[in-house]
């Protein structure tokens, strides 16, 4: 029986050494590629940057920005106003004289004050008043001598009844020719136009003293 002779070669490599020569390897074929087709790389390099030939000039455009001024808005004030009514009017303006208080003294009789009313049912106007007042001793020429003239600082609106108190108002007091046996007191009141001083109506009143 013939004997068959085998060659076994072991060779034993260190992990180390294997790695070195995997990255040998890599650089040895990267070196090779660059020097097999050296102008391939480049073209690759250059087509991956766009190339714009003849491009204009990038101008940048200032668009000017108008600022719009800040509106200032003026408060409106409101005008109060006067609602006249028309309805149910009788065109008439009423006067009524009210409470009249006196102070009697030894023959002397004091008006310490007079209260006038006035019902406007006709246009809007501003009063005047007008007082004389009375006793039975007083002579016919101071009967007539006006003894107060007032006048209302506003229009009266119509429809509108106004009342008023007049005592500070009072230019005059004392009734002249006043005697201890008078025992009645007339007032006489005039209410006129102030505008022009045209007689509206003229109402008496009398009081006992």
């Amino acid at each position: 029986m013939e004997r068959e002779d085998h060659l076994v070669i072991s060779i034993k490599l260190n992990k180390l050494w294997v790695e070195r020569l995997i990255y040998f390897a890599i650089i040895i074929g990267l070196i090779a590629t660059i020097f097999i087709n050296p102008m391939g790389t480049k073209n690759c390099v250059q087509s991956s940057t766009p190339v714009v030939e003849n491009a204009a000039p990038v101008v940048a455009t200032l668009i000017p920005v108008v600022e719009t001024p800040a509106v200032v808005e003026t408060p409106v004030v409101e005008t109060p106003v006067v609602e006249t009514s028309t309805k149910n009017l009788t065109g008439n303006i009423t006067l009524e004289i009210g409470a009249i208080e006196t102070t009697p003294g030894n023959n002397t009789l004091k008006v310490d004050s007079v209260f006038i009313t006035i019902k406007n049912e006709k246009e809007l106007f501003t009063p005047k008043i007008r007082l004389y007042w009375y006793t039975p001793s007083t002579d016919t020429d101071a009967k007539n001598r006006q003894r107060t003239e007032y006048v209302y600082p506003s229009l009266i609106p119509t429809s509108l009844v106004n009342a008023i108190k007049l005592d500070t108002e009072l230019t005059s007091h004392y009734v002249i020719g006043y005697d201890n046996k008078d025992n009645k007191l007339y007032v006489i009141a005039e209410l006129l136009n102030a505008a022009d001083d045209t007689l509206i109506t003229t109402v008496t009143k009398s009081v006992t003293v």
